[in-house]
């Protein structure tokens, strides 16, 4: 019974469900035809936007010196002949040096490049028409072109490092004072940034960005004692975390660190005072005992000379 009643019913419904399919595709059809010009007027302003910021960035370019743009086109090839372990160092070393302006890894790899094809250019000619000497003048350039980058980051870094050690004790005396002043350790750290400068403040000013963009406390100082290679910031890093795991008050423990920093500045500077004599023995060997001795040896070799010479 209920089956001979639905059984005519099912071609309506088909019918009148195959209307509403059509009508509701032609409806987001034309809604979609209405957009479609709003979408391609996008599509076209974002085109344009990005060819402006071309030809700006183009014309950026050409403002900079010739050298800078030859090596800003050497540095895809640097990256292709420098060793993984050689990257590595030199990113190291420029971590370390402060991150300097000029001195950043791509133009490092550049002036690798542009000494070996200096040298290559002076070199192999000269190789060629047999000249010894050309053939050596190009070796040397090569390598010392190649080196040179390398001495100049890490002299830098050494430099920076230098001064870290020597700021570390004063900034740590001011963050000292201001953590059992009340304030949290971020807080504290963020007073000393305000009224410091050098290089320890510039490590916490990082260490404050990176809380900012999201890592934790323990992350940011663990990289901290990464950007650094002297032991007195590694013993700061380890006694901060080690605190903060045990839950101890940060004062005391920043107290107990810079009096032990200070002393071991004490200590280097004695050491370096005792190294003063070595240092100075090849100088005085060199310079001042042979001219001591003309001066008094001189008059006495001139008479005796002259004497002969009457003789």
């Amino acid at each position: 019974m209920t089956s001979a009643w639905t059984l005519p019913w099912l071609p309506l419904l088909a019918f009148v469900a195959l209307l509403v399919g059509v009508g509701l595709g032609t409806v987001l059809l034309s809604r979609a035809d209405r957009e479609r010009p709003e979408i391609e007027r996008s599509l076209a302003l974002l085109d344009r936007e990005l060819r402006e910021w071309t030809r700006q960035r183009h014309r950026e370019v050409l403002r900079d010196p010739l050298w800078l743009r030859l090596l800003h086109l050497a540095n895809p090839i640097g990256r292709r002949i420098v060793l993984p372990s050689s990257m590595r160092e030199i990113e190291a070393k420029v971590v370390q040096a402060g991150n300097p302006p000029f001195w950043t890894v791509d133009n490092i790899i550049a002036m690798k490049v542009f000494s070996v094809a200096i040298g290559l250019v002076l070199g192999i000619p000269a190789g060629l028409q047999g000249s010894t000497n050309g053939l050596f003048m190009g070796l040397a350039v090569t390598v010392l072109g190649y080196e040179a980058p390398d001495l100049i980051i890490g002299s830098h870094a050494r430099t920076r490092q230098t001064l870290l050690r020597k700021t570390l004790p004063d900034t740590l005396d001011l963050l000292t004072v201001t953590v059992e002043a009340g304030l949290g350790f971020d807080a504290a750290v963020a007073q000393v940034v305000a009224h410091s400068e050098g290089p320890t403040a510039g490590e916490l000013r990082r260490y404050l960005q990176e809380k900012q963009i999201g890592l934790s406390s323990r992350e940011a100082l663990q990289s901290l004692s990464s950007r650094t290679t002297i032991e007195e910031m590694h013993a700061f890093t380890s006694a901060l975390l080690q605190a903060d795991r045990m839950g101890i008050s940060i004062g005391p423990v920043l107290r107990e660190l810079t009096a032990d920093m200070r002393v071991r500045r004490r200590q280097l500077a004695q050491e370096k005072a005792q190294q003063v004599p070595v240092k100075i023995l090849m100088p005085m060997l060199l310079f001042i005992f042979p001219t001591f001795l003309i001066v008094v040896l001189g008059p006495a070799a001139l008479s005796a000379m002259q004497q002969g010479g009457g003789l």
